[in-house]
């Protein structure tokens, strides 16, 4: 499954959590999420196209900047990859907020957004 995927890469990087419900951490972290499309042909459904989020936080700029640009290097060198079951073909970085400072939790936060193909769920 997708989410125990990227779960599984992104605390080799950062302790991170899925992006359900509310979420209690020690800071940094990151949270993500992933929206699923079925790639269809005519014969059916040959794989998945998933949008994932990863939202870094942390209450040093610093910090931020360092975690995106491992959470980068991890993300694009899963390519090929099967990780927890899931068969992963192809990952391309789509987006990125920029390091922005939240002021209501004191912290600075960057989004990322990835396009991520898989054989399967």
């Amino acid at each position: 499954m997708i989410l125990q995927a990227l779960n599984n890469i992104l605390n080799e990087v950062i302790d991170s959590h899925a992006l359900i419900g509310d979420i209690e951490a020690d800071l940094p972290f990151c949270v993500f999420r992933a929206d699923t499309e079925p790639h269809r042909t005519k014969d059916g459904i040959c794989g998945y196209d998933h949008i994932v989020n990863v939202g870094i936080i942390d209450n040093e700029i610093e910090s931020v900047n360092t975690y995106t640009e491992s959470i980068i290097i991890a993300m694009t060198a899963i390519k090929n990859m099967t990780i927890s079951g899931t068969e992963i073909y192809a990952v391309i970085q789509t987006d990125e907020s920029g390091i922005y400072y939240e002021n209501e939790n004191n912290v600075y936060m960057n989004d990322l957004e990835f396009k991520v193909f898989t054989k399967n769920r």
